[in-house]
């Protein structure tokens, strides 16, 4: 997490203190304090959730080229799962607190039942996308394939080279099945041409990204 996230993380925390300290009761004590300290709870839930993303995201590759099974494909889904949940456990909460709506027997029992269901479906949305990974190993992954064209693009200073490299790119990063799934000795040869590939030579380039493209 870098530190703007963590800031905003700070800030939240810092608001719900301090616009529970003002409306405090006289009165108050366990359950009011209780309250605050489980909606600052929930808060973080949803930013860790929320900042997950966004972290992933600044090391993913700028083309989408994650790996199949990668837990990036179940942060959104969890980050819904986990805010549902979160408006549910405060309306619960307030319709015992606000509104005397539920004995706080009944507002324990549900909630625990609530924050169970909600953290097996995430445990099970975990194991759901290691489980995508199984059989799906690979001599080369896209990551690797990115890697050697983005070295081409750099050091080459040809435009015709950098549209070339840049058509592969977008091939391997949207298009390309999964490594697992292509012909390994035809993916490692190709892979070896890559890493081996003149970036200066256009003839070159062009035979090598012809074949990253027929992958």
């Amino acid at each position: 997490m870098n530190i703007l996230l963590l800031s905003i993380l700070i800030i939240l925390e810092v608001a719900i203190l301090a616009i529970g300290t003002l409306l405090a009761p006289e009165d108050g004590g366990l359950v009011y304090w209780g309250t605050i300290i489980w909606i600052g709870f929930l808060v973080g839930l949803n930013w860790f959730a929320s900042a997950s993303i966004f972290s992933k995201s600044a090391t993913t590759d700028s083309n989408g080229a994650e790996e199949t099974g990668s837990v990036m494909g179940i942060l959104p889904g969890l980050n819904i799962l986990i805010f549902g949940y979160s408006i549910f456990s405060v309306a619960l909460l307030l319709s015992t607190t606000a509104f005397g709506l539920l004995s706080w027997t009944w507002q324990l029992v549900i909630q625990i039942v609530a924050f169970t269901s909600a953290t097996v479906l995430c445990l099970v949305m975990f194991i759901a996308s290691k489980g995508a990974t199984f059989g799906a190993n690979s001599v080369v992954t896209k990551s690797q394939i990115l890697e050697q064209l983005r070295r081409i693009k750099r050091v080459s200073q040809s435009d015709e080279i950098t549209g070339l490299v840049d058509s592969a790119i977008a091939y391997v990063a949207s298009q390309m099945p999964h490594p697992a799934r292509l012909d390994q000795e035809s993916l490692s040869s190709a892979y070896e041409n890559l890493k081996n590939c003149d970036a200066e030579d256009i003839h070159e380039v062009k035979r090598v990204t012809a074949l990253v493209s027929k992958l």
